[in-house]
């Protein structure tokens, strides 16, 4: 029986026929493809509609994740003052206690944040690739199906029994729901962007931040070890 409506989730494919004849094995094959085509666009879309609330969800979880690390450089630039390792204009005089423990809860709180949004960014950042991967192919994908199945139609017409006219139709209602699909790419891709220089800077932050806590920490031991635990500014270890 030869298809003249098929529902599909992408939008409908609709065939007409120059006569009551059976179809011949290449347009069995051809609307078998050009199926293929919807089926393919379709999954594209989805996960990109999958992909635009992840990444905002990520977005968000960045944005926890350099509140936690903005508080602990806070912590680390006041420690810092304290101990002398500023900028002349910026060191602190007077006395004052170090609360290395203060530190670490710091350190502590912005590493578990990190690690739960790392946990939800991982899979947008496959799901990204996929995705981008699947819509460069599908160029190459309506390419094929163009060269072996649409110009041989045309060129074969008459011989034939779809209808090219209402054919040439429903591939262009499919280009519409193909260039829509191709906007929501982009937006998705700018979202995308936005959130890998946020992602960039904070990673770069927090290396240079680890940096100096480390040197920080390796001062507060110089100079518990050189003053028994006290320094001659009520240094303590709480």
């Amino acid at each position: 029986m030869k298809p003249t409506l098929i529902s599909h989730p992408l939008k409908r494919i609709q065939f007409h026929y120059n006569s009551e004849a059976s179809l011949s094995d290449f347009e069995t094959a051809f609307i078998d493809r050009y199926k293929h085509l919807h089926d393919e666009l379709e999954t594209i879309k989805t996960q990109l509609l999958q992909l635009g609330p992840d990444i905002q969800t990520v977005m968000a979880e960045l944005e926890n994740a350099t509140k936690f690390f903005e508080n602990l450089k806070a912590i680390i630039v006041q420690t810092e003052r304290k101990l002398g390792l500023a900028p002349a204009g910026e060191i602190m005089t007077g006395e004052y206690r170090i609360k290395p423990g203060e530190i670490q809860k710091a350190l502590d709180e912005f590493q578990a944040t990190r690690n739960d949004y790392w946990d939800i960014m991982v899979p947008m950042y496959k799901l990204f690739n996929k995705v981008f991967e699947r819509f460069t192919a599908f160029d190459n994908t309506v390419e094929q199906f163009e060269k072996e199945f649409s110009q041989p139609l045309f060129r074969n017409s008459k011989t034939l029994e779809i209808d090219i006219r209402c054919f040439d139709q429903d591939m262009n209602e499919f280009r519409i729901e193909w260039m829509a699909i191709a906007n929501l790419q982009d937006d998705c891709l700018d979202e995308y962007n936005q959130w890998a220089k946020q992602q960039a800077a904070l990673v770069n932050n927090s290396e240079m931040l680890y940096d100096r806590i480390k040197k920080l920490f390796q001062h507060i031991s110089n100079i518990q070890n050189s003053n028994g635990g006290d320094s001659g500014n009520e240094f303590g270890l709480n």
